[in-house]
Order: C-alpha cells, then structure tokens, then sequence
C-alpha cells in the first residue's frame, strides 16, 4: 500500500510512506520515500540507520528477533528510501 503525501520527516522531504503486509507470509515493511538526494537523505540519517542495525544485531544474538530484519537507504526510480524490514 503506497500513500502519497508532501511533508517531512527530520527536516527531510517526503513525498510517500508505503507498507507491506505479507498474509500469513511473514512480509512486514515500512517504506518512507523522500524527495531529496540519496546523500542528503544519508547525511541526516546515517548515525540512525548505524544504531538500527546494531540494536538489530544484538536482539538477533539475544534471540529476540530474526536475522533478516533490517533497516537499509537505497534508491529506486530516482527516489531515496528508507526501508524497514521487520519481516520473519
């Protein structure tokens, strides 16, 4: 599900938020597309996006969560995305 919209999140422009619902399949993602450059978006969220995936890390260790979730910035169709995976 893709929901258009025009605000902002940490000062960054976003143009829609998109979820991903799996049934009885395990999918869960939240997807937030931004308007600005894969850099700038990276330049606000980069220290987060490292502490996400050491927070993931150890509960993986502890055996609270699984190994393929994930927080990831990657670029499609020109837009930059923040994905959060938290998938089984």
């Amino acid at each position: 599900m893709l929901v258009p919209l025009s605000g902002t999140f940490r000062s960054l422009p976003v143009s829609a938020v998109e979820f991903v619902f799996g049934n009885e399949n395990g999918y869960d993602m939240t997807i937030v597309r931004f308007s600005a450059s894969r850099s700038k978006v990276a330049q606000v969220l980069d220290q987060d996006i490292a502490r996400a995936k050491r927070l993931l890390k150890r509960r993986f260790q502890a055996g609270e969560t699984g190994a393929d979730q994930s927080v990831t910035l990657d670029v499609e169709g020109g837009q930059t995305r923040l994905i959060c995976d938290t998938s089984n």
